[in-house]
């Protein structure tokens, strides 16, 4: 700074960001002068000469854009250089209409106080310097050139000690790009030299895959149709590591406004980036656990749900083939169940016996295993399990452990040495849980399956042991209460019920006369015809079948035939008399199929009816004793077969 006043313009709306800009730019030396709206600062130009104008984009009454249009109409401020302050850092067409009207620069809030002392200095210094370049002219009357000399030279040292000394990266490119300047910080963040750096272009140390739109912009700039540009890139350091870093590109004209230079400033934003991407990549893992979490609750298939698995673990991990290999119980092998990425038939495979192979040990062990690069792994390990023919240089197992007991494993392959780190490790273990918990909840409902199919043969075998009680109490009855369940069964399919349905029926079908326990011998196995009395009690078997059967949860649902069975269709059957579809229907169809299979049976007292007469007994009572339509579909459905057994109507 010279001893003469310089002044800095702040035009903001807020004057709590005016504060703020003069907080962080006092002790520079500056006079600052602050307006709050854009007329302020169009009255401001009228009579200073400003070093740079800080300018809010957006204000009330006239925005940044319309205010930096007429501050250039004016004589004084032509050349004054204006930073556009703003929140938003994401609109390219914001900056582009920025620099349109002539903004040299962009200033995005929160500012980073030292980058914006850093670049008013700059302006600063170059506003000095053209002001002593002015004052050096006008003296050359009436001073020797030497003195006009040595103050060049002294403010030439001044430039070169803050642009030597600025916090942040700093470089002169020229129009070809050559590196024509660099500062120690730039130095320092590159890794070069300035020797080094002064024989590259700024594209030799630019990431290949960012190269194309700086370039762009750069060519923009020096044609003279933008006075600069931001933006995120990469450069590649020295020792190949990648400097993630804020560019702004600044136009630098001649005096014959010519584009002579341009000054890149460059802010190192690694960790920045690096965290943004360590934050990406958990919400990432995240995503591929919840993925697997629904497979599990959602499939009941547990190829299904190995499969997301695997295709998260290749995703997440970055690996070429993945695949999960299951322990039998029995025979304490590991078997092949699913894999992903191989490109040979993985199930050839030997199955391992526990300890045998790189996944047998990571089984009994109970720990990863981590090979890396298995061209450098130990010759203790067993590295023929491995599949062959793949061409892997990598591998990774992890036990699947759940409720304290092996499950498998699940093995990781590279066709390159692979990078591992303990974040890797600790989601490869998290899958591996996952795989664990998948694992045992489909033998847990593999088990409850089979648990259920055993309880369900157990109950029907029960049920068929009480109708074989039934039929054996009345020998003439024996085998009548299987037929008749049999043919139940058979017309109610054709009458549109559901599987489900159907297994009721059967039941219902075996256990019709379950009543009949508690009828007493004397009068079930009399020979000849019942008394009224008799009869009287022997039709209170059904409620007697509804009694025994009702407090037995499965078999509530079975109820229909026991209990109804004798209703019919005109209501005058029993126990309650109820009539046409009040009666289920399932004991419509069985009432048809009960008296069908009587009819076909020889009993002692006569032969087995033909079928003709079978059909007109059976249709005389439709619409009075049976429904008609379970007679109809009867007729088309059953036949009677050839009965060698004595029954007893």
């Amino acid at each position: 700074m010279t001893g003469r006043e310089v002044s800095v313009l702040l035009v903001d709306d807020h004057q709590e960001n005016l504060l703020a800009l003069e907080s962080i730019l006092e002790g520079t030396g500056l006079t600052i002068v602050r307006a709050q709206s854009g007329r302020d600062a169009l009255r401001h130009c009228l009579v200073h000469d400003f070093a740079v104008i800080l300018l809010d984009v957006q204000m009330p009454d006239m925005d940044g854009f319309e205010t930096a249009a007429l501050v250039r109409q004016r004589e004084r401020s032509r050349h004054t250089p204006i930073i556009f302050l703003t929140a938003y850092s994401n609109s390219e067409d914001m900056i582009f209409q920025g620099y349109s009207v002539g903004a040299v620069d962009y200033m995005f809030k929160p500012f980073v106080p030292e980058v914006l002392k850093a670049k008013v200095a700059v302006f600063v210094d170059l506003f000095e310097k053209t002001e002593e370049l002015r004052e050096l002219r006008e003296a050359e009357v009436r001073l020797e050139r030497e003195r006009a000399q040595e103050a060049v030279r002294e403010s030439e040292t001044r430039f070169r000690t803050i642009f030597e000394d600025a916090p942040i990266g700093t470089a002169l490119i020229g129009p070809d790009y050559r590196i024509l300047e660099t500062n120690k910080a730039l130095q320092k963040m590159l890794g070069y030299t300035e020797a080094e750096l002064h024989s590259l272009t700024f594209m030799d140390v630019t990431h290949p895959e960012d190269a194309s739109k700086d370039v762009e912009l750069a060519k923009r700039m020096f044609r003279g149709e933008i006075p600069g540009y931001e933006l995120e890139k990469r450069y590649v350091k020295r020792n190949g590591d990648i400097l993630w870093v804020h560019l702004t590109g600044t136009l630098i004209r001649g005096q014959d406004g010519a584009p002579i230079h341009a000054l890149g400033m460059v802010e190192d934003i690694t960790e920045r980036k690096r965290a943004e991407q360590q934050i990406h990549r958990q919400v990432q893992r995240l995503a591929a656990l919840r993925s697997i979490d629904m497979a599990i609750t959602g499939s009941l298939d547990l190829r299904v749900t190995l499969n997301v698995l695997l295709d998260q673990v290749i995703s997440q991990l970055a690996v070429d083939a993945a695949s999960v290999l299951l322990l039998d119980r029995h025979s304490q092998r590991l078997g092949y169940a699913a894999g992903r990425g191989f490109r040979n038939s993985e199930t050839q495979r030997d199955r391992l016996r526990l300890g045998e192979g790189l996944a047998g040990q990571v089984a009994v062990q109970r720990k990863i295993i981590n090979l890396p690069d298995l061209s450098k792994a130990d010759a203790s390990y067993a590295l023929d399990s491995l599949p062959t023919g793949e061409g892997f240089a990598s591998y990774c197992a992890a036990p699947l452990v759940a409720k304290g007991q092996v499950k498998g494993v699940l093995e990781v392959f590279n066709r390159r040495a692979l990078e591992t780190d303990q974040e890797w490790l600790d989601f490869l273990e998290a899958l591996a849980g996952q795989a664990a918990i998948a694992i045992d909840s489909a033998a847990l409902f593999d088990d409850l399956q089979h648990s259920n199919l055993e309880l369900g043969l157990a109950y029907d075998t029960t049920l068929e042991g009480w109708a074989r009680a039934m039929d054996l109490r009345d020998k003439e009855t024996e085998g009548h209460s299987q037929r008749v369940a049999e043919q139940a069964v058979r017309l109610g399919r054709v009458v549109g019920m559901s599987e489900a349905e159907l297994v009721h029926v059967r039941r219902g079908a075996l256990l019709h006369d379950i009543g009949k326990l508690a009828i007493p011998d004397g009068i079930l196995l009399k020979p000849g015809p019942l008394t009224d009395d008799e009869w009287e009690i022997m039709r209170k078997h059904p409620g007697y079948a509804y009694e025994m059967l009702a407090p037995i949860a499965f078999l509530r649902q079975a109820l229909d035939i026991p209990y109804c069975h004798h209703e019919k269709w005109d209501g005058t059957g029993y126990p309650r008399g109820i009539k046409g579809e009040q009666i289920p229907m399932p004991a419509r169809i069985f009432a048809v199929v009960d008296v069908w299979e009587a009819l076909s049976s020889d009993r002692p007292y006569r032969a087995a009816w033909p079928e003709d007469k079978m059909r007109e007994y059976i249709a005389e009572r439709a619409g009075t004793q049976f429904d008609p339509e379970a007679v109809n579909v009867a007729f088309s459905t059953i036949s009677p077969e050839g009965r060698t057994t004595t029954a007893k109507v």
